[in-house]
């Protein structure tokens, strides 16, 4: 029997219990009872004998209960969270601190726990995540998804975007706007002054192509594309007829032309000039006209009548000629023709 109480006081002298990890030092607690220094007369003989057996079984089995307060030691790592020991969170259980950004500005982070003072760790430098829609310029983000911060292309052409590490992407941007005449460019909108240099038409690239360059006109102001305006250009003055042409890259046609140097779209003149006093006198006869700069204006001359196109011929006697022959001085060609008239015959009528 001796010997059980033995074993059993024995196993109940562990330094660690229920819920305590090896380890944790327990700190001695002092044991209040009778002071075993007193210089009190202790009983011999059987009796005292028996009474010293049973006072040192039953001080071995009471002697470990004084030692069951524990010291409040921080043990991180061990997957324990001592709240008694003043810890926070243990790095070896997740759940106590994971979700721990929940509440703060930026709840869509991950919290983590000291490694040191079991402490939750949520500020911002933390708990900020790029991808969560908040600019956080102090932990170096330009931007994060949509939220540009306020800021667009150099220039403010072309589509700012912002990549997967909240850092500007400028490849949808165009150097067009950013004040500097980039290569490839005509002008810059954003230049200070736009007037300095500027080209006149017959300087820039015509849609026609080198065989039908620009003849006249002055460019508008500088477009979003850093090209200039064109349609203020033109093809007058280079002698030819030009009815519809194409003035700029997205197609836009210029103002028919009437006449262009000796070239007189026919059909307009006679119209303009029903009411002189030559087609008054004879229909077949106009003025003698020449090409105003703007190729869009008939410019009578202080001289006679001459005869319209497709109008019979005057004989070698008369006074009059062929407007052709007048409006074409230099021309190697005669002023009359052989055609058809309206009985399909054939007559020599003016060019």
């Amino acid at each position: 029997m001796l010997d059980a109480i033995v074993r059993s006081t024995s196993m109940r002298s562990r330094p660690w219990g229920p819920g305590l990890a090896p380890g944790r030092q327990r700190r001695p607690a002092p044991c209040s009872g009778p002071d075993r220094g007193s210089g009190r007369e202790q009983n011999r003989g059987w009796a005292g004998f028996w009474g010293t057996l049973l006072g040192v079984v039953l001080g071995s089995g009471l002697g470990p209960a004084c030692t069951l307060v524990l010291d409040d030691n921080i043990a991180c790592g061990d997957g324990f969270v001592d709240t008694e020991a003043d810890e926070q969170c243990d790095p070896g259980d997740p759940s106590s601190y994971v979700n721990a950004c929940v509440g703060t500005n930026r709840p869509d982070g991950i919290a983590a726990c000291d490694p040191i003072s079991c402490t939750i760790i949520n500020d911002l430098e933390q708990c900020a995540v790029c991808g969560d829609g908040r600019v956080d310029e102090s932990l170096g983000e330009e931007c994060d998804g949509d939220e540009l911060n306020g800021r667009t292309c150099p220039g403010g052409v072309g589509i700012l975007q912002c990549d997967t590490s909240c850092r500007f992407d400028e490849s949808e941007c165009k150097n067009c706007g950013n004040g500097k005449l980039d290569p490839e460019e005509e002008c810059d909108p954003n230049l200070e002054d736009l007037t300095t240099g500027k080209p006149s038409c017959a300087d820039l690239p015509s849609p026609m192509g080198p065989s039908q360059p620009y003849t006249s006109g002055t460019p508008g102001t500088c477009r979003d594309d850093c090209r200039w305006d064109r349609n203020g250009c033109g093809y007058c003055g280079n002698g030819k007829l030009d009815r519809e042409v194409v003035l700029d890259l997205e197609g836009t046609l210029n103002i028919p032309e009437w006449c262009d140097g000796n070239e007189f779209h026919v059909d307009t003149l006679n119209d303009q000039l029903s009411s002189s006093v030559c087609t008054q006198t004879d229909p077949n006869l106009r003025p003698v006209v020449e090409c105003a700069d703007n190729c869009r204006d008939f410019i009578p001359l202080d001289i006679n009548c001459c005869v319209k196109t497709g109008s019979l011929c005057p004989d070698e006697n008369s006074q009059l000629h062929c407007c052709f022959e007048l409006d074409n001085p230099d021309s190697p060609l005669s002023p009359c023709d052989v055609v058809f008239d309206t009985s399909n015959n054939f007559i020599d009528a003016c060019r």
